[in-house]
């Protein structure tokens, strides 16, 4: 059942309109002046705005202009209500964003069909945007850990590092790795060592703040980039990160296993490009592993 909006500042065709949608199987609220509009579709964004032109206060033409101003408000379709038939007042309205008129008197039947035609391309927009929307998660997003991808994870520490010269602020990239991965694929399999880095994501998601960006890396490794985070804090979350892993405990096949990450810290040096800071996080992550794995090692600052 559609929501639907009728604007019309004489009562009884207001009436009439709200019955006609109401038995063609829509919700249907009534108003009467421009203002009510603003404040309806304040409240409560419709499906559909059946809008009269001609309306005390603020006209047809001014609250049309004043939703497709808002973005909350924007896409609400306009369907215009008038008892003109002049070329120009269609022109005009469609010109502000309205989808359609109808032209007052109107036979039940065209108001439907018109209201039918303006909810569908709302419909099919919706589906649009949505469709839009989930490609461009998928295009950033990891399958299989549903962290960043290493794509995006690019990007964003060019982004990154680019704000935190811009204000002098710190920023501390980590570079998480899965200990003995091969291992555990042999041992286990492909789709275990699958949960594994589910397992592994997961924990490092929660681990770190909203403001993080957490992503894989590539195969079992992670990259944290941590904003307004300097050496000393880079270490705390970087402990937390071993630590939590560290902590849990996962069935592979019939047995209960610990898994380790080790942990590579580096915090952005002044003038120091993107490329360079991921670079001495993974150095110091190659030397965690070189010193006995599950442990961290940070990049000299």
């Amino acid at each position: 059942m559609a929501k639907i909006l009728v604007a019309e500042d004489d009562r009884d065709q207001g009436l009439l309109i709200q019955i006609m949608l109401r038995k063609g199987g829509h919700e249907a609220q009534l108003v009467f002046n421009g203002q009510a509009v603003l404040d309806a579709c304040s409240e409560a964004v419709p499906d559909l705005l059946l809008l009269d032109l001609t309306m005390p206060g603020i006209d047809g033409y001014e609250v049309a202009r004043l939703l497709k101003a808002r973005a909350e408000t924007a896409d609400i379709p306009i369907v215009f209500v008038t008892g003109s038939t002049e070329t120009h007042h269609k022109v005009a309205g469609l010109t502000l964003g309205a989808n359609d008129y109808v032209t007052k008197p109107f036979h039940r039947e065209e108001l439907l069909a018109r209201v039918a035609v303006a909810l569908r391309i709302k419909r099919q927009a919706d589906e649009l945007k949505a469709a839009n929307a989930q490609l461009a998660a998928l295009s950033m997003t990891d399958a299989l850990t549903t962290l960043y991808n290493r794509r995006y994870l690019d990007q964003r520490a060019e982004e990154e590092v680019a704000r935190a010269h811009r204000y002098r602020a710190a920023l501390s990239c980590l570079m998480v790795d899965v200990d003995l991965f091969k291992s555990i694929n042999d041992r286990f399999g492909h789709q275990e060592g699958d949960r594994v880095l589910q397992m592994v994501a997961a924990v490092i998601r929660h681990s770190t703040r909203i403001s993080d960006v957490v992503g894989r890396y590539g195969g079992e490794e992670f990259t944290v980039l941590a904003p307004a985070t300097d050496l000393p804090a880079g270490l705390v979350l970087a402990e937390r990160i071993r630590a939590n892993v560290a902590a849990r405990e996962i069935t592979l096949g019939e047995e209960q296993v610990r898994i380790t990450v080790s942990v590579g810290l580096a915090q952005l040096r002044p003038k120091q490009p993107a490329d360079e800071l991921v670079a001495a996080a993974d150095k110091a992550l190659y030397a965690a592993k070189a010193a006995g794995r599950n442990r961290i090692m940070s990049a000299p600052s």
